[in-house]
């Protein structure tokens, strides 16, 4: 079976789909190498010039982008999802005391924004481009390999808490490295997981070979950008590379076949350069010492702010919520607390919290049902998100577009194969 081309799930003639592709894969992985240069100079211009270009994509495309509204669900979900950041932003923009004038513009970037990435991703993935799109993300790594090595001679220190540290760099800007590596990656490792042309294992296995090894590469470089719960998310993904259903184990236990041996050593090797790191000691642990310990440490002092906060806030913005505590507190050395499932109950009360877990339940449900790898992610993102962030995450909001632009694909090409 063959998967139906863009044009005509869409139901239009005018769609490109080599140009739909190729703007949006390029755009999004020259934003990365951007985000990061951004990273090392505190140098906004050429990130700020891609956001521009993307947003004009956006509107370029959105007859289309709309298309997947009439999908009952997905407009459910986009309807409340709304409804949770407007009453969120304008709650902080219009407080008396101390409003918050960037309140719409977070709003816009970290829900909506990563809502349209998300469906772009499922776009992207329901192509037949899977060596087009590994051929970009090897440019992309090579591009950044030689961009960091050139840092590295010209003796720039860079980072805001990672392995190379830097008073100069953008405050907190890792978050978005993190953010846009996941973007740059998603298409390819859920074309492979969805395995739309149904490859035979022995060739499915190679593309996650070659995909495991450009993860390698990113996942140093969000090491060394200072990345905690997006690495979380980036581990995930290379990890559940080699997972397509609930009999991994088995398969892997009981029936090795010849090209799973590769898989072994990718695997003892990813483990290896993970691991060791000479300059910090001898004998140091490099995943332990720079990413478990720091993770550990901030989950601690996060569910320390709960324990502080929790109660008091709870009686103050109960039952309707009270988005103005986002901002900061003068008694506490958190501006809020770092939990979505927490965080959406405080600032957008008890209604708030139903719709949340509405859309967050129906997800989870539809990712499992696409792809078991996929689902056991988006498991991964809830989790983290009700440890370490607010309920406006952007990786959160991202696997939500994700989900609804996969439901509408997958019922648009079901319903035109039939007939």
């Amino acid at each position: 079976m063959r998967v139906v081309g863009l044009n005509k799930i869409l139901r239009s003639k005018d769609l490109n789909d080599s140009g739909f592709f190729f703007f949006f894969t390029i755009l999004l992985n020259i934003r990365l190498i951007f985000i990061i240069n951004n990273f090392v100079f505190n140098s906004p211009l050429a990130s700020k010039v891609i956001s521009v270009i993307l947003i004009f994509g956006f509107l370029y495309y959105l007859p289309f982008f709309l298309k997947i509204l009439k999908n009952k669900s997905v407009l459910i979900i986009f309807i409340l999802m709304n409804i949770l950041g407007i009453y969120y932003s304008i709650g902080r923009y219009t407080d008396l005391v101390n409003p918050n004038h960037y309140a719409i513009t977070l709003y816009l970037k970290n829900i909506p924004m990563p809502f349209l990435i998300g469906i772009t991703s499922a776009y992207l993935s329901f192509q037949e481009r899977l060596k087009e799109n590994m051929t970009i993300i090897l440019i992309t790594c090579l591009s950044l390999v030689l961009y960091i090595y050139a840092v590295y001679l010209g003796g720039i220190e860079w980072g805001t808490g990672g392995l190379l540290r830097g008073a100069d760099a953008a405050d907190a800007l890792f978050q978005t490295v993190g953010f846009y590596t996941v973007v740059t990656v998603m298409p390819a490792w859920l074309y492979i997981k969805m395995n739309y042309f149904k490859y035979p294992p022995k060739v499915l296995n190679k593309y996650k070979n070659i995909f495991t090894i450009f993860m390698l590469s990113l996942l140093a470089m969000n090491f060394m950008c200072g990345s905690k719960k997006d690495l979380v998310i980036l581990l995930s993904i290379l990890i559940l590379n080699y997972i397509d259903d609930f009999n991994f184990i088995r398969n892997f236990s009981f029936k090795i076949k010849k090209y799973y041996i590769f898989n072994y050593i990718i695997g003892a090797l990813t483990f290896y350069l993970l691991s060791r790191n000479d300059d910090i000691g001898d004998n140091s642990i490099f995943f332990y010492e720079l990413f478990v310990v720091r993770l550990r440490k901030s989950i601690v002092n996060r569910i320390g702010v709960i324990v502080d906060l929790f109660s008091q806030q709870v009686k103050d913005t109960f039952p309707f919520g009270d988005p103005t505590i986002m901002d900061p507190l003068e008694y506490s050395i958190e501006p809020y607390i770092h939990s979505s499932i927490i965080n959406v109950l405080l600032t957008c009360g008890v209604i708030g919290l139903i719709i949340w877990l509405y859309i967050t339940l129906n997800t989870l449900f539809n990712t499992f049902k696409f792809s078991t790898a996929l689902g056991f992610l988006f498991l991964v993102v809830v989790l983290v998100s009700m440890v370490a962030t607010a309920f406006d995450w952007q990786l959160f909001w991202y696997f939500i577009g994700l989900t609804c632009g996969l439901t509408y694909l997958k019922k648009s090409q079901k319903r035109i194969l039939y007939t």
